[in-house]
Parts: C-alpha cells; structure tokens; sequence
C-alpha cells in the first residue's frame, strides 16, 4: 500500500481515478501492534491515525480523489481477558480507540469518508465479515 501512495510514478497516480479505497486488515493491524515496542503500544492508535493522515495528504494532494478508509472489525485476542478495557497497552483498547481515531479524522478532512466494518460485524457477526482465505 505504502508503495502505490507514496511513489508517484506509481499505478495509483496513472489511473488517476475519482475515489480511493484503502480496505486495510485487522489481522495486520494486529500483526503490526505486537511487532511495537512494548513501551509504544499505549500510542499505538496515533500511530495508525497519522499512517492514516499522511496517506491522506499525499494522495489529495496528487490528485483530485476522495479517500474511503475502513474501520477495524474487533478481535479479541484475549491476552488480558476481561481487563483489555481497563489496559492502555492491549491489543482491543488499542483497536477501538484507532477507530475512533479514524472517526475523528473522518469528521476532520472533507475528503476522508469512513466504511464501518465494525458496525457491520456487529450486524453480521465476525464469520461474515472475514474470511480466512482471503
């Protein structure tokens, strides 16, 4: 992803079109969060958000495109049970405060529109919204 937003020679840029959907993963935002340093993960959120604002920026300043970015459907990884609410630094506190996070940027830039899949698996249940081959 990071290529095709911030190499402007690349496919994105050449196609030039009207909207950009950014559809990123919980599995990966999961991933990414137990790769930081433990002493980071309680900032993990604002890291996401400003990924977030810097592909924003450099996208709606090359062109003329709105962006569509996707909240995080929630995973429980269980690592402090029922205590992950009271936890700055777990992986579900750090999730629910990134798409709240997103909201606010949604709120924030004209041009940001946000795709809820975490209402959605809240409507659908988590089996519906992913699908492990994919």
């Amino acid at each position: 992803m990071d290529l095709q937003v911030f190499d402007p020679t690349s496919e994105l840029y050449n196609f030039s079109p009207d909207f950009v959907f950014i559809n990123r993963c919980t599995e990966k935002l999961m991933k990414d969060f137990y790769k930081t340093d433990k002493t980071q993960q309680g900032l993990f959120s604002e890291y996401v958000a400003n990924t977030t604002q810097q592909y924003y920026d450099t996208i709606t300043q090359r062109m003329r495109a709105k962006l569509i970015i996707n909240t995080y459907p929630e995973i429980n990884d269980g690592v402090f049970g029922n205590f992950a609410a009271k936890i700055n630094m777990s992986f579900l506190y750090q999730q629910r405060k990134t798409n709240i996070a997103l909201m606010d940027l949604g709120r924030q830039l004209k041009d940001l529109f946000i795709c809820d899949l975490g209402a959605l698996q809240s409507e659908l249940r988590y089996r519906f919204v992913f699908d492990p081959k994919m």
